[in-house]
């Protein structure tokens, strides 16, 4: 699961995703930085990870990099 601490949109708030990743045992990626610009649930705010895409993306491969197992 990846979220980000600042995303505005009220359907998918941080407080609910870290809740989420506790009851069920996920993987918790938490991200910050970038822009904000509009609405918060829309693809050009924190909801969409807007300026921090790559860092974001690294981010997941290094997490998928870590939990492939190995025969």
């Amino acid at each position: 699961m990846v979220h980000h601490e600042d995303d505005g949109c009220r359907y998918t708030p941080y407080a609910s995703a870290q809740g989420n990743h506790e009851k069920y045992g996920t993987d918790f990626i938490s991200v910050r930085g970038g822009v904000s610009v509009g609405d918060p649930c829309l693809a050009y705010s924190h909801h969409g990870y807007r300026g921090i895409e790559k860092e974001v993306v690294e981010k997941i491969k290094a997490w998928a990099m870590l939990s492939k197992t190995h025969p």
